[in-house]
């Protein structure tokens, strides 16, 4: 049962992108990464050279998250940014400004 719904593939790269493909089946690489959609979980003896991308998923879910919220705000900034010039534009001149959608 423990390796009920996992599938084995040649590489890291294949295991992750089957993984996001098939959120409800699990990839393990032959030297035993086991890839969700969550992320990735190490078994064995990991080599020296390779980073851990444990609960990168999760991660790269957050920063998305903070960028849409970040984005958000930077649209409303540029529209209030644009409102305060057109009114700096109507006191400069003393009359009101045309507005260009």
């Amino acid at each position: 049962m423990l390796l009920w719904g996992s599938y084995t593939v040649p590489t890291a790269e294949t295991a992750e992108k089957l993984a996001f493909h098939h959120p409800d089946l699990s990839m393990v690489t032959r030297e035993g990464e086991k890839f969700t959609a969550k992320g990735l979980l190490l078994a064995g003896s990991p080599k020296s050279s390779e980073g851990l991308r444990l609960g990168k998923k999760t991660e790269l879910d957050s920063l998305e998250k903070k960028l849409k919220a970040m984005e958000s705000t930077i649209s409303g900034e540029e529209m209030r940014m644009a409102e305060l010039e057109h009114t700096l534009r109507e006191l400069k001149t003393g009359r009101p400004a045309t507005r260009h959608p």
